[in-house]
């Protein structure tokens, strides 16, 4: 028997749906970004419109700010969606105007902007040698991980990194017509590995590429040892639950991000940064005491990135 509470319930929601009227959650993602001088705002309700720009802006070395999120839920009237849609991606861009200044993207810049060296190239070198032969979307999306940590660091030159590209490209050109046995359910699952105060591995998977980028960046913060985001699209029939796809996918985080991986992760960040730690920590003093800990925060992201901090700036 239905209880008086679903009663109203359905009560109300004829009532709306006579009068063309509905409740609906909008969700949107943003970030803002200094470019030519001027600052710019990014907003789309699709996340991965707004990671793929994020990723863009880095290979620029431009510096965008952390991407934010945005829920609102309202009834909407027939015909308002679009508005409302509007008002709230205007409304996620005037808390990214708040919070990130002009002056924190010229730090930034300042800071971000230095001369980068080669340092990194002979072990790309090495291990493009290793993986001649062998075509693995899996493994070519690690070693595009590492690519990127020792882009951030200034590792790699401009046009080293155009040859890692060139070659990348000409690999998975080779494995195009890979034949994929699609099914009726497919699900994309996201991951990364961290190494804890303790020193063991800790592993955090998620259909929700947003979820897990969180998570990397709180072990950023800590500064903790942690990998890029791997991700995998798995094509799934009846009867498997995505439960099951789910740890099939931590245990390949698992096998991935083993000792070898992390092995290769410590020979980069040995070899330093060519961001300078005395700008780094300069700069970071003046955002600290501008008093946003969003700011704080992104920029002991970026510290990280640039492999410039050490232990005694956590915090």
């Amino acid at each position: 028997m239905a209880s008086i509470r679903d009663l109203t319930c359905i009560r109300s929601v004829s009532h709306m749906a006579e009068y063309g009227k509905y409740e609906e959650e909008f969700i949107v993602y943003g970030c803002s970004c200094m470019e030519k001088g001027k600052i710019v705002y990014r907003i789309s309700p699709q996340y991965q419109e707004i990671a793929q720009f994020v990723e863009a802006s880095r290979r620029k070395r431009q510096y965008p700010s952390p991407v934010h999120t945005l829920m609102r839920r309202c009834v909407v009237q027939t015909g308002q969606r679009e508005q409302l849609l509007y008002e709230t991606e205007l409304e996620l861009a005037g808390v990214l105007q708040k919070t990130y200044s002009r002056v924190f993207f010229e730090q930034l810049e300042q800071c971000g902007n230095a001369e980068a060296f080669n340092a990194a190239k002979v072990i790309f070198d090495e291990l493009r040698f290793q993986l001649n032969g062998i075509f693995s979307s899996d493994y070519l999306q690690l070693f595009e991980g590492l690519v990127s940590v020792a882009w951030q660091a200034h590792l790699l030159t401009e046009d080293a990194l155009v040859e890692i590209e060139q070659w990348l490209h000409k690999v998975k050109m080779q494995m195009a017509y890979d034949i994929v046995a699609k099914k009726p359910f497919v699900r994309t699952f996201y991951g990364i590995c961290y190494v804890d105060a303790k020193g063991k591995y800790q592993y955090k998977v998620n259909a929700q590429e947003d979820i897990v980028l969180e998570e990397q960046r709180k072990a950023k913060r800590q500064n903790l040892k942690v990998s890029p985001i791997f991700h995998k699209t798995y094509w799934y029939d009846y009867g498997v639950e995505p439960k099951m796809i789910r740890e099939q996918f931590k245990k390949e985080v698992q096998d991935y991000y083993g000792d070898l991986y992390w092995q290769y992760w410590d020979i980069l960040r040995r070899l330093g940064s060519g961001v300078s730690r005395e700008q780094y920590v300069k700069t970071s003093n003046f955002i600290d005491e501008q008093g946003i800990q969003e700011v704080t925060n992104a920029f002991l992201e970026y510290g990280y990135d640039w492999n410039v901090r050490t232990c005694s700036d956590n915090k």
